[in-house]
């Protein structure tokens, strides 16, 4: 019954629809690495296939070519010797933008991240701060003698680039607005409360006011 099943639902679905939402820092965090993945695959990649076709050179000092590269596509600049390099390959800077937007997009679709403004602060903030990780770490590793990127500017591009990343991502409904399947929604909730308050047919039997001469309910 109705009421059976009102009395046997957890207690936040009287108050409010329960949330099943994985927190917003997770789909930052995770859509940053993953990005961040991608992208020094494919530069990595792409170095490692023209390496194989020339001449000299190692396939460690290929891979720190392709990662010096992605990071120059952040802004980040590259010294050469005593030079200081600022320019951004703007076609590495588009896919950088897109595998990123793509993969937190992605995740905070998946994760059901809330739409609220706290949950996409947090969310933007841990963005970054993994990004920021990511390519100061990967800085510090393809560090070549003649060419070398401060791991310091690039926390910073990655971070930046992290945390404005997120605003451009459409907001999800909030779980806390959507029902938990298996249990009652608001509507259900509220007509097994209008069911519950009607007289039980037992009641109205037992009433001496509703019993006529012969023991029977009355009728109107």
């Amino acid at each position: 019954m109705m009421t059976e099943t009102l009395k046997s639902a957890p207690g936040p679905v009287r108050g409010r629809l329960v949330s099943v939402g994985r927190p917003g820092w997770a789909a930052g965090a995770t859509g940053a690495v993953l990005a961040a993945a991608i992208g020094l695959l494919l530069c990595g990649g792409l170095t490692v296939v023209v390496w194989l076709s020339g001449d000299g050179g190692t396939a460690g000092g290929a891979l720190r070519g392709g990662a010096i590269g992605w990071l120059a596509a952040h802004g980040t600049g590259a010294a050469v010797g005593s030079t200081m390099i600022n320019a951004v390959p703007l076609g590495l800077f588009a896919l950088v933008v897109a595998l990123l937007h793509g993969a937190v997009s992605r995740l905070a679709a998946a994760y059901g991240v809330s739409s609220s403004v706290r949950e996409a602060v947090v969310a933007g903030l841990a963005c970054g701060s993994a990004y920021a990780v990511v390519l100061a770490l990967v800085a510090w590793w393809s560090a070549l003698a003649a060419v070398q990127v401060e791991p310091a500017r690039a926390a910073f591009a990655g971070f930046l680039l992290g945390a404005l990343c997120w605003i451009f991502i459409d907001p999800v409904t909030s779980l806390d607005e959507q029902p938990v399947p298996g249990q009652p929604s608001d509507a259900d909730v509220g007509i097994a409360v209008r069911i519950d308050a009607r007289p039980h047919p037992r009641e109205l039997r037992d009433d001496p006011r509703l019993v006529g001469a012969k023991g029977h309910v009355a009728t109107r």
